[in-house]
């Protein structure tokens, strides 16, 4: 790192100068969970945002910190004038541009301002998006139109996602002393305090909580009326589950977790959990659907993986999934500029060991059995240089248009033969 990064210790933070700073930021030194996807995200944000913002904000200074011992001291020499932004989720992207827009709305404001997020719980932080971003690049893309907009400040009536807040100098001193005098955490005097503004078009993407709030609605409107039993390989912590068992309560409903945290969770929404390998995971029963969405993508070698579904499936049974397209113009225009960034999640996940395309994912599973009866293109409106990009590859010939804008399929295939493994 530079003189600009600290991290903060309880020996080195007297040694910090704050004084004639423009901006501090402050990011939070967190434990990732015991999850492969999480564990690269921390690393991956910071690592990103650290160098966007160095790059953009040379005076600055970028404080690491810990929630448990946070050094109030520190901060009470800074100038009314330094803007602090408060980092309280380490799986978010900061865009210069949008911390630009911030600051700038902050002019003559003595409070704090938010962005607005990709997802939030915070409703009036959600991000009303023009189009859908895949990759850090299109995010940047996207967060630097929105900032070009005039600024649409909104007064918050109820507290700020602490995800990400701008605090004027002065401001934050004040929050500092009430916390110091009532002895609480920075946290919890943050989602509390106000005045506060959110800024519509600061766009801040968070990765977020890729594991509780995904349903997969879209998989289970795929169950026949007629199934009974039903497995879940890769449950996760079973969002898939629960909202399976609110819908239809009388289905027996086993599901296969590798990760062992995970599948603890996840075992309060279904009949029965198998922690393990599904390669190496045994039942006592065969099963109407098996269900995998975005599994296969996952895996050493899928192509085993569907012979052992073959075997575990009644006769006529259901293979549902949901596959990502490694034919998309995210992916695609990054390899034709010769890139390829990994993600903590999304088309480009870390974990993701396979790619598919719409032939060979049906080629795939043809040669294992299986008859596809449904399969819809999940398509999603492009940024506006995707779409230039789309355009130009597809006019060319170089390009399959329909491919370039299909982000993901979602697939239901019948059992028609029985393979042997």
């Amino acid at each position: 790192m530079t003189e600009y990064f600290y991290a903060i210790t309880n020996s080195s933070f007297q040694d910090i100068k704050l004084q004639n700073l423009s901006l501090i930021i402050l990011w939070p030194q967190k434990t990732a969970p015991e999850i492969e996807e999480s564990q690269f995200s921390y690393q991956f944000c910071r690592e990103t945002s650290y160098k966007l913002c160095l790059h953009s904000f040379p005076d600055t200074k970028w404080i690491e910190y810990s929630e448990e011992n946070f050094p109030l001291e520190m901060f009470t020499g800074i100038s009314p004038e330094t803007k602090i932004l408060y980092i309280g989720d380490p799986e978010i992207i900061l865009a210069p541009k949008a911390i630009s827009k911030m600051i700038n709305s902050m002019e003559n404001r003595q409070s704090a301002c938010g962005p607005v997020f990709n997802t939030s719980l915070n409703q009036f932080q959600k991000a009303d998006l023009p189009w859908t971003y895949f990759n850090i690049e299109s995010y940047l893309e996207t967060a630097d139109i929105m900032a070009e907009k005039k600024s649409e400040l909104m007064i918050a009536t109820h507290s700020l996602d602490p995800s990400c807040i701008l605090y004027n100098g002065l401001f934050f001193k004040k929050t500092l002393s009430t916390i110091k005098s009532n002895n609480r955490k920075l946290k919890q005097e943050i989602s509390h305090t106000i005045p506060f503004f959110i800024e519509k078009n600061a766009l801040i993407h968070r990765f977020g909580d890729y594991y509780h709030f995904n349903d997969r609605k879209e998989l289970i409107q795929l169950i026949p009326q007629k199934t009974k039993e039903v497995l879940d390989v890769g449950c996760a912590m079973g969002m898939y589950g629960k909202r399976l068992k609110k819908v239809r309560p009388d289905i027996y409903l086993a599901g296969v977790e590798k990760n062992p945290e995970m599948a603890a969770y996840a075992r309060k929404y279904y009949d029965d959990i198998h922690v393990g390998n599904i390669e190496t995971v045994s039942f006592k029963t065969k099963f109407d659907l098996i269900n995998c969405g975005e599994l296969l993508e996952h895996l050493v070698n899928p192509w085993k993986v569907l012979k052992h579904f073959n075997t575990i499936l009644k006769p006529d049974g259901y293979l549902v999934l949901s596959i990502p397209n490694a034919g998309h113009w995210s992916i695609v225009m990054e390899l034709a500029q010769g890139n390829h960034q990994y993600l903590p999640s999304g088309l480009n996940c870390i974990s993701h060991l396979r790619w598919f395309t719409e032939p060979s994912i049906c080629d795939t599973l043809g040669a294992n059995g299986f008859k596809i009866d449904v399969l819809t293109r999940r398509t999603l409106p492009p940024t506006l240089k995707a779409e230039t990009f789309i355009r130009t590859m597809a006019g060319s010939g170089f390009g399959n248009e329909r491919s370039l804008r299909t982000s993901e399929f979602i697939i239901r295939a019948i059992k028609i033969k029985n393979i042997i493994q």
